[in-house]
């Protein structure tokens, strides 16, 4: 998914769902160098109800980060639907 894809999606939320709450998994991260791979969980809700969310989506996201100047900035990410 590119830039204007993800940008897309996400206006596409916010126009749909008047609440919008995303919860995480664990972080599983691996360091190489410089270089850092972060993978976890995310479950995407959405709706207009107060109490209980109207839809939900669980994804696989893949984050790759490097580390200038003592920040880490990302690089890329990847995520799809997960089962």
């Amino acid at each position: 998914m590119d830039r204007a894809a993800l940008h897309n999606l996400l206006r596409a939320q916010f126009l749909a769902n008047a609440r919008i709450g995303v919860s995480t998994g664990p972080l599983s991260i691996a360091l190489q160098g410089d270089d850092a791979t972060v993978r976890f969980d995310a479950v995407v809700s959405g709706g207009d109800a107060r109490l209980l969310p109207e839809r939900m989506q669980r994804y696989a996201v893949v984050t790759g980060w490097r580390e200038q100047d003592g920040r880490w900035r990302l690089r890329h990410a990847q995520w799809s639907a997960a089962p």
